[in-house]
């Protein structure tokens, strides 16, 4: 009696490890899936960002009348922001990824300088929407009311 309740423990608990390890999978899939869903997701609002950018540069050229170095800037910039944005939108996470660690392998020297540079805007970004964001004025600025409304620092 004594093995036979040993036996059946032992295939009870076999059982549960089993049935343990398929949720286990199947939850690292689900997880997985949803990850991927999200790459995909901020990948496309990325791709429809610099599409938007582009278009905002080309009428900022186009509008301007005038020709010149800073249309001419503006217009290669809404080229490569056009570029850039539909590439993005042309392809999945994954295939990105792919494209990435290829360059980076093939010129290692520009991926670290883009790189460099991207976390540099990235920053500048961040630190330009968060003092954008506040109400108040930066810390160790005090504003001073003036005759005319505005405030100034």
């Amino acid at each position: 009696a004594g093995k036979h309740t040993a036996d059946v423990a032992r295939e009870q608990a076999a059982g549960v490890a089993a049935e343990a390890g398929r949720q286990g999978r199947d939850l690292l899939r689900q997880g997985q899936d949803q990850l991927g869903e999200q790459a995909a997701q901020g990948q496309q609002r990325l791709a429809a960002q610099l599409l938007s950018l582009s278009d905002q540069l080309s009428s900022m050229a186009d509008g301007s009348g005038q020709s010149g170095v800073a249309a001419d800037l503006a217009r290669q910039a809404a080229s490569r922001a056009r570029d850039a944005g539909q590439w993005l939108g042309e392809r999945g996470p994954a295939q990105v990824i792919d494209e990435v660690q290829s360059f980076a392998r093939r010129r290692p020297a520009v991926f670290v300088a883009l790189a460099a540079g991207v976390g540099l805007v990235a920053g500048r970004l961040t630190r330009g929407l968060q003092a954008a964001s506040t109400d108040g004025p930066a810390p160790g600025h005090h504003a001073s009311p003036r005759a005319d409304g505005w405030n100034t620092p």
